[in-house]
């Protein structure tokens, strides 16, 4: 418990944020950690398997919450020379993704670092905002993305 301390003050007046997996629906200990290093300045997002679990999450109020999502909110894309090549006009992507919710009806962002090229984590650092009002969501990617989607979907 000590090290996160020390990772909370080395943070000091820096933006780092960072996710974790790590159970706290069930533990008391890690939500009790995770909760502090946020009120700390780190920010530690939860993360959840789907938009079930997320909900499940927000209800617990102690971080901001991120989640794998199906496939279907990719934007639609193909690989070309190992270049990605945009299927989907951005408008209407965003347009596809602008009522995109939790069951419960939390608003989920889609990171906009999946679906534009000129965006990164640096730029954006929607995730380091530990007290926003949104689940950020990361569509199912990369190699194991079937997988992550099966999770995704529940």
């Amino acid at each position: 418990m000590k090290s996160v301390f020390e990772l909370a003050k080395a943070n000091e007046g820096k933006r780092g944020f960072t996710y974790t997996h790590y159970d706290v629906l069930d533990n008391f200990q890690n939500a009790i950690t995770v909760n502090i290093m946020n009120h700390l300045g780190f920010t530690v997002n939860v993360s959840a398997n789907n938009l079930e679990h997320a909900d499940k999450l927000c209800d617990m109020d102690i971080a901001p919450v991120a989640t794998v999502l199906p496939i279907e909110w990719e934007r639609r894309n193909k690989k070309e020379k190992g270049e990605t090549v945009w299927l989907e006009a951005l408008a209407d992507y965003r347009k596809r993704i602008s009522d995109l919710h939790t069951p419960k009806g939390k608003k989920v962002a889609v990171c906009p670092a999946t679906y534009k090229d000129d965006v990164s984590c640096a730029s954006c650092m929607l995730c380091e905002k530990w007290d926003r009002n949104v689940v950020v969501g990361f569509p199912a990617h990369g190699t194991s993305k079937k997988k992550a989607a099966m999770v995704a979907a529940g």
